[in-house]
């Protein structure tokens, strides 16, 4: 893999290939990782630290052939940023990969360095024959499973109970994505005389994201369904539970299907009901709360920048 570079307000990142003389810092951003969120990963701290130098550095001398390969990000000679693909080793399985240890530090979050990472990895593979590539995300960790999101990940299930970490348990989202060969007609509708013909999608037969306070969400239409322009989704918000406080660059509609609720902004909010139609402008803070005893479930429409999904 060609080393890159991405460009950040801190300063320039260098993303390439773990070598083995990347192995202390290899060993310094697992480790960190492990410790700083051990509900993120089901590796344990204290084993890994357990692990001998032969171990970390067997790890890297061997990576992308009998361990997994192995991707780094450097801003001024430091580490910060790590990221994984472990290929399947069996031969009726080597098409299949599993995106493992992505890992930023919280200073350098939400510059780009995750998604840079991913995108090494996926390159990898791709060039490598690998035609499709899994994760598993914890459900509680929403601002991971938007990257994935951004990165063209798609959940195709849920795995319950997956992590059991100081008397809690944690289930956790299963995603994919195709790559290579098989990447670019695996989801496009059929053709009638050369072009896209109508697709009928059924919402009970997507797969939902579901969140750790009981939201769900279903990507019904987007590119690889033949959509060129917009993302369409449905978000199913418990009584009593909220979609995340947040915001981001673009514009997004909505269109209230079913329950009751409030949309809530920084200046108050609105209540909000069955045929409601909300426009909420890009940069604005915003959440949709259900107040109601019922399912409250919404469209909300997003150009392609704002969710690279399926």
């Amino acid at each position: 893999m060609a080393d890159r570079v991405v460009h950040t307000r801190r300063g320039d990142v260098l993303i390439r290939a773990a070598r083995e003389g990347d192995v202390e810092a290899y060993r310094e951003l697992r480790l960190e990782a492990l410790q700083n969120h051990p509900d993120a990963f089901g590796s344990d701290y204290a084993t890994a630290a357990a692990n001998p130098p032969e171990y970390w550095t067997e790890r890297l001398k061997n990576a992308g052939s009998t361990a997994p390969a192995m991707f780094i990000a450097r801003a001024e000679g430091q580490p910060v940023g790590l990221c994984g693909l472990a290929r399947e080793n069996r031969p009726k399985s080597r098409h299949s990969a599993e995106l493992i240890s992505l890992y930023v530090p919280s200073a350098w979050r939400g510059l780009g360095v995750g998604e840079a990472l991913v995108k090494a990895a996926l390159d990898w593979g791709s060039k490598h024959g690998v035609r499709i590539v899994k994760l598993a995300v914890v459900t509680q960790n929403y601002f991971a499973i938007r990257l994935y999101e951004r990165c063209g990940f798609a959940p195709y299930g849920t795995e319950p109970e997956v992590i059991y970490l100081n008397g809690r348990l944690y289930d956790m989202i299963l995603m994919y994505r195709r790559i290579g060969a098989s990447a670019s007609g695996a989801a496009v509708p059929k053709t009638t005389g050369g072009e896209a013909a109508m697709l009928i999608r059924r919402s009970s037969d997507v797969a939902p994201v579901r969140y750790g306070n009981g939201v769900e969400k279903r990507v019904l239409l987007g590119p690889n369904q033949g959509a060129p322009h917009f993302v369409m989704r449905t978000i199913d918000v418990p009584p009593g539970q909220s979609s995340p406080w947040h915001k981001h660059e673009w514009e997004h509609e909505m269109f209230v299907l079913a329950g009751s609720g409030v949309a809530v902004r920084e200046d108050g909010e609105t209540a909000i009901s069955v045929g409601d139609a909300i426009l909420v402008p890009g940069n604005e803070m915003h959440s949709v709360k259900n107040t109601g005893t019922e399912l409250l479930r919404f469209i909300c429409m997003v150009p392609l920048s704002g969710e690279d999904n399926p």
